[in-house]
């Protein structure tokens, strides 16, 4: 296994302030929340396989074992059967090992695309096939085909592993460090975003103020969102679905919003299309936290809020995945503060 070097900018933590509201006691507060800026890099394997187990990453090259995160370890022979009946990949990209990408649209933006910041580089080393690991619904993959044909103009081909359990590769190439999962993010999102110029072929409409909706989710959504998107309506937004929008689509409507409102979720990933100063309000349970938003707002300069609702109490689990009500008089009265620049 070999090193591979993308990023020649090391590493950094910081601490900055974050803007919240909490909706029980009904006040802001500025509150200290580490970010972390990575420095992407990547493991090249000669001949070898990957195995995932739980959340634990194995790479198997040249007679060696790996634990990502802890070095050469002992691995239970069952899981380093023979790879000669996997699954096989040469001269690869492998995304979703490293971070796993969760179903989850925003997951990819923020943890596996800034890798085609260095698209030239790898392609010059001679990685010609992306292969994306555990994404099985399809509109998920044509989205990140699309989001790949986007921000690459060079000739990958694009291949998904739904059920990558164990996948034998031959000169393949593993992204390290591209996202920290849930702080620390990559400084080549915006280059890569910027260069790109987005949203002047499409027609899709606009509006200055838009709320971002869950209402084709399957969890983390408001109660009765219907309704609360029509009184969204009502005070001038405009309600946008995430999932109809394709990527000139997207571009051009968070590009031209001054105001951006939703429940937290990967829809609100599409804030790496807004212009720098674009204020962004997330509201979601105090468990579910949200902070990477607001690295990703940070790395794009814009405003962001964090509106925290009371945690969901479940018993000895406390799940924030479940939908959760909110005080709409006091949701409102926090955007309209915010939207004047206020909290």
């Amino acid at each position: 296994m070999q090193f591979f070097p993308l990023s020649a900018t090391p590493a950094k933590d910081l601490i900055l302030d974050r803007n919240v509201f909490f909706e029980a006691e009904g006040v802001f507060r500025t509150i200290p929340s580490r970010m972390m800026l990575t420095a992407p890099h990547g493991l090249v394997i000669a001949d070898g396989g990957i195995v995932f187990r739980k959340q634990q990453r194995i790479v198997a090259d040249g007679g060696k074992v790996w634990l990502l995160g802890e070095g050469e370890v002992p691995v239970p022979d069952r899981l380093l059967r023979p790879i000669e009946d996997r699954v096989s990949h040469e001269n690869a990209i492998v995304l979703g090992f490293h971070n796993r990408i969760y179903e989850n649209i925003g997951h990819f933006i923020a943890d596996q695309l800034p890798v085609l910041n260095w698209d030239q580089k790898l392609w010059d080393a001679g990685f010609r096939r992306i292969v994306v690991c555990l994404v099985r619904l399809e509109m998920l993959q044509d989205r990140i085909r699309e989001l790949i044909a986007t921000f690459s103009k060079l000739p990958f081909e694009v291949v998904f592993e739904p059920l990558a359990g164990r996948i034998r590769l031959k000169h393949a190439f593993i992204p390290q460090a591209v996202s920290r999962h849930p702080m620390g993010k990559s400084r080549a999102l915006p280059d890569l975003i910027r260069r790109a110029s987005l949203g002047a072929g499409s027609t899709a409409p606009t509006a200055r103020a838009i709320y971002v909706s869950r209402l084709d989710a399957s969890d983390r959504r408001p109660f009765d969102e219907p309704d609360l998107a029509r009184a969204f309506e009502d005070r001038g937004f405009r309600t946008v679905r995430a999932s109809e929008l394709n990527v000139e689509d997207a571009a051009r409507v968070f590009g031209a919003a001054d105001i951006v409102v939703g429940p937290l979720g990967a829809a609100l990933g599409h804030m790496i299309y807004c212009r720098p100063g674009t204020r962004v309000l997330f509201f979601t349970p105090e468990n579910a936290n949200g902070g990477w938003f607001h690295t990703l707002g940070e790395l794009f300069g814009l405003e962001t809020l964090t509106y925290y609702t009371p945690t969901i109490e479940t018993g000895p689990k406390i799940r924030f995945s479940l939908d959760f009500p909110v005080d709409r008089e006091r949701l409102f009265a926090a955007v309209d503060a915010f939207s004047k620049g206020m909290g």
